[in-house]
């Protein structure tokens, strides 16, 4: 395009000079030979000497060979904004997925799936295709499926993951400054997660605390979701139909279980509320006679009547104690009317008074903190980075204190490690399964110096 423009301007200021030539010889009566013999030419050798020669080709030659000069240096500066390990890399951006193919056309057979954002690297370029590799897929996308370049590498900051592996042993500092405290060591070929890049460090998370690398130890990368296989994705979905089925069974079954426990209790309530009326009954009976022979007898059977009566309240208390045993809880689901947050706290209150247990994850019969809260975010549908205090404070997003809220982690450490864990239920309160001495409770959050708080919804 821009050859063009240059041309059309070459041949409209050679067509000025030509005219503006004719029109001196029209009023000063110059012959021919008095104009400039080359045209064009002729004006541009004002800027040379009387020596110089225009190109054998014309002024159209200069002005391509300035045209082909300038797009290269424009394409030289787009190419250099796109950084090396995204040369090669696409994202899909689609509704859904688009199908991986095993030939350049859309009547190929369907070799895997590249779902939308998930990233691929380009094998070889095949007019409208490009033919990629991802996971354990490798064949064929069209264009118009996908981003690459500058769009790709600005896409790739929000939908990857960016990691640091070691190249060496690597000390993570306590600032940016290689002089400053230790706080770990990453062994060669050891990945952590990226916060942010920069300058000659990067911040990394470590353990649940933040640190930092010198940048020239590690190197960084970028981890996207990839393609999956036919079998691959067949075999993801039967996991989630069978999860889900679980969920729905195990809902059925407390359901059930609840209605069974306030059906026992009605009727040992009607029970004990019968009783006391045949007992009041007797009473009033035994106090309206007067025979001195009848005494004995209504005195024998007033014991029989209170021996049924206490045998009955015994029933009574222990049905009730059964089903306090037994009593069940409110699903998660019957809270989702609130916030996510307060529906984690008010799902997790019911369990106040149960049992602690020491790698247990039993909201009923007995957990530990880590177990506890483990057990809570599941049944709330979300799940929590690994399975001790430790683990999960390594992953959600840290908060700050003046910004906690109902259904945040509040962690707890014990000589420098991570220890215990909560949960934050709102007024300075948290809920947790604290010893086996006390169980599941409500403590004040602050009832030992908090390490440090975690939103996971």
């Amino acid at each position: 395009m821009r050859k063009l423009v240059m041309k059309t301007t070459a041949c409209c200021i050679l067509s000025t000079c030509l005219i503006a030539g004719t029109t001196v010889l029209g009023s000063a009566g110059n012959t021919a030979a008095d104009l400039p013999a080359g045209g064009i030419a002729g004006i541009l050798s004002d800027y040379c000497t009387t020596d110089s020669k225009l190109p054998s080709a014309g002024v159209t030659l200069t002005l391509d060979e300035y045209a082909v000069s300038s797009a290269d240096t424009a394409l030289i500066e787009s190419v250099s904004k796109v950084s090396e390990e995204y040369r090669k890399i696409v994202i899909a951006q689609v509704d859904g997925y688009v199908n991986v193919r095993a030939a350049a056309n859309e009547n190929a057979e369907i070799v895997g799936k590249l779902y939308d954002n998930a990233a691929a690297t380009i094998l070889k370029d095949a007019g409208g295709w490009y033919q990629v590799t991802s996971g354990n897929v490798t064949g064929y996308v069209k264009k118009d499926c996908i981003v690459e370049g500058e769009e790709a590498q600005l896409l790739g900051k929000t939908v990857g993951q960016r990691i640091a592996t070691a190249k060496e042993t690597a000390n993570i500092y306590a600032a940016m400054d290689v002089s400053s405290q230790v706080l770990f060591i990453a062994e060669p070929q050891e990945t952590v997660q990226v916060v942010e890049e920069v300058g000659e460090f990067v911040r990394v998370t470590y353990a649940g605390s933040e640190g930092y690398m010198q940048a020239d130890k590690v190197e960084l990368s970028t981890k996207f979701k990839t393609a999956e296989t036919l079998e691959e994705e067949a075999a993801r979905i039967q996991a989630e139909e069978e999860a889900l089925k679980a969920q729905q069974k195990l809902e059925e079954e407390k359901r059930a279980a609840k209605a069974k426990a306030e059906a026992d209790a009605k009727a040992a309530k009607q029970a004990a509320e019968a009783q006391n009326s045949v007992a009041a009954s007797n009473e009033a009976a035994q106090g309206s006679g007067s025979a001195a022979a009848d005494k004995p007898a209504n005195t024998a059977e007033t014991a029989r009547q209170e021996e049924q009566q206490n045998n009955s309240s015994s029933q009574s208390e222990s049905s009730s104690n059964e089903s306090e045993s037994s009593r069940e809880y409110e699903s998660a689901d019957s809270y989702s009317n609130s916030s996510k947050g307060q529906q984690i706290a008010d799902y997790a209150l019911q369990f106040v008074g149960n049992p602690y247990s020491w790698g247990g994850t039993s909201l009923t019969n007995g957990a530990d903190c880590s177990g506890f809260v483990m057990s809570v975010f599941s049944d709330c549908g979300i799940s929590v980075a690994g399975r001790t205090a430790a683990a999960q404070s390594s992953g959600g997003t840290s908060v700050s204190s003046a910004n906690l809220q109902p259904g945040d982690l509040v962690f707890y450490t014990s000589g420098g490690r991570v220890s215990h864990v909560a949960i934050y239920i709102g007024n300075g309160q948290i809920v947790h399964a604290a010893n086996s001495r006390k169980g599941i409770i409500v403590s004040s959050y602050n009832y030992q110096t908090p390490y440090k708080f975690v939103r996971y919804y």
